[in-house]
């Protein structure tokens, strides 16, 4: 059977009824792609992406889970949500996250200022449908996640410490996905971590602050520009592979790093160095694998 589009519906043409021009056609087409993109571009799930990008008011001691804490009044709670931070010089806020977990896909601590956000009792998931990033601008008087805070990696995770900025987590990284280190700055782990994702140190510093405070579970690269410290303090990561970079330990004591766990052979072309003082830097193989 022949038919017609009317007002971007299809209707049977009667036996006498002209078929319409191509121009029509065309017309009638291009009105129902407009139709159908509208639908699209103001969905509901769009709408709740747009206001998902929230930025904290700076309220001391706010809770992360109340909409008043934020501008706009939405709680990023999402994968691919998107929490933004400014610091502001000579304070370090603490933000409660009770009542979470809270996901978001990105977590911004703006402005280069020695200050910062404190978050605590309870747990940020980084999650992404792409790659997860926490970009850090500010040097933190206090650990940035600590006393009861912790974070888990349910995607792969960059870090990026800019300039001279620190990012120190006093509590458990968790979670399937890897953690990527970049920029100059520090990023500092004290809690023995457990995430399975690889981690790898592109550029700065990856520094433990505590015995064991890498993931064992995890395949550790080290690149070029990036450094990994041991921290005066025994470390061990599932592998080590880099076609260079630097293994060091710079403060504490002398410390091993124990590799192999994992089970993959590595090869690592980088350089493994005693620390300052006589502080040794050791290194154990375990397993059946090959580095």
């Amino acid at each position: 059977m022949t038919q017609a589009i009317r007002n971007g519906l299809a209707t049977p043409l009667g036996a006498g009824a002209r078929k319409p021009s191509a121009r029509a056609r065309l017309l009638a087409q291009t009105a129902l792609t407009c139709a159908l993109a509208s639908l699209i571009t103001f969905s509901p799930a769009a709408i709740d992406r747009a206001a998902a990008q929230s930025t904290w008011n700076n309220t001391p001691a706010g809770a992360w889970g109340a909409a008043a804490e934020w501008t706009p009044a939405t709680v990023p709670n999402a994968v691919d949500a998107s929490a933004r931070f400014n610091a502001t010089a000579g304070v370090s806020l603490g933000v409660d996250l009770t009542g979470g977990p809270f996901t978001v896909g990105l977590l911004s601590l703006k402005n280069a200022v020695a200050g910062g956000f404190g978050f605590q009792q309870g747990t940020i998931v980084m999650s992404s449908a792409t790659t997860a990033r926490i970009n850090v601008e500010t040097s933190n008087i206090i650990a940035d996640i600590f006393n009861g805070g912790a974070l888990n990696l349910a995607s792969n995770t960059v870090v990026q410490t800019v300039g001279s900025a620190t990012f120190t987590v006093e509590g458990a990284i968790t979670g399937v996905g890897g953690l990527t280190k970049t920029g100059d700055g520090v990023m500092t782990i004290s809690a023995p971590a457990s995430y399975s994702g690889a981690t790898r140190v592109v550029s700065g510093r990856l520094v433990a602050d505590g015995a064991d405070a890498f993931s064992v579970f995890s395949a550790l690269s080290v690149d070029a520009s990036g450094t990994v410290d041991l921290g005066g303090a025994n470390q061990a990561v599932g592998s080590l592979r880099g076609t260079a970079g630097a293994v060091v330990t710079t403060s504490g004591a002398p410390a091993t790093l124990r590799v192999g766990s994992d089970g993959t052979n590595g090869n690592f072309a980088g350089s493994l160095q005693d620390g300052a003082g006589g502080l040794a830097l050791g290194l154990t193989k375990v397993g059946n694998s090959t580095l």
